[in-house]
């Protein structure tokens, strides 16, 4: 499947669409993602797990539609350090209503722990003036 229209944070590689409605994608390290403890930055992992929730949904839109954030919530698990990176999200669709989309994501470390999960609706939205598609 391909990845065009799909905006993935510039730091993000690996990035696959394996089935519609499906992304994964690994993020690696680089010290200006830490915080001041030198942990991967909370931020940081949100915007991996929205950008490929995003990109899940809009997979299985057609040809000039986007898909917009409507909500999203986040709970970590495990704080990611230098030596557990590379990070891989992997999100999918779970429901895909007519004006939106209901889908997961979760956040495993280079052990394969799970450091975060999230929830999110994402609006379908017509490409040009940014309405709902009806």
């Amino acid at each position: 499947m391909s990845l065009d229209g799909l905006a993935l944070p510039r730091h993000v590689r690996d990035c696959d669409v394996s089935d519609p409605g499906m992304v994964t994608a690994s993020l690696e390290h680089r010290f200006q993602l830490e915080n001041a403890d030198d942990m991967l930055h909370g931020g940081v992992a949100a915007v991996l797990l929205d950008a490929t929730m995003g990109a899940a949904a809009r997979t299985l839109e057609p040809a000039g539609t986007t898909v917009v954030t409507q909500d999203l919530k986040i709970t970590y698990l495990k704080p990611v350090r230098k030596p557990t990176m590379p990070i891989t999200a992997v999100a999918h669709v779970v429901n895909r209503g007519r004006t939106a989309s209901y889908g997961t994501g979760k956040v495993r470390d280079c052990k394969d722990r799970l450091v975060a999960h999230a929830v999110g609706n994402f609006w379908t939205r017509t490409a040009g003036n940014g309405s709902v598609v009806e």
